[in-house]
């Protein structure tokens, strides 16, 4: 699993050119879209951010991350 620091991450920016979309993640979201750049399942990308985020309930991370997913799914930037 990729390990990644939040310490110093800025807004990252993805660019869908065939529709002309632009996309704008937070610090915490260009986190998970670093973390898909290995094969990983949801489960292990919610462990890792709360390896990161310890305060926040598992199951907290877990359903934000669902939405996140879910979201980039429906503008075809991820594929299940």
């Amino acid at each position: 699993m990729t390990q990644f620091d939040t310490e110093g991450v800025s807004d990252e920016m993805l660019m869908a050119l065939a529709r002309r979309d632009f996309f704008s993640l937070n610090p915490v979201g260009g986190a998970v879209w670093a973390l898909l750049e290995t094969p990983a399942s949801g489960h292990e990308i919610a462990a890792a951010l709360h390896e990161v985020f310890p305060d926040v309930p598992i199951d907290t991370v877990a359903d934000d991350l669902a939405l996140l997913l879910g979201q980039m799914a429906l503008r075809g930037l991820v594929i299940s």
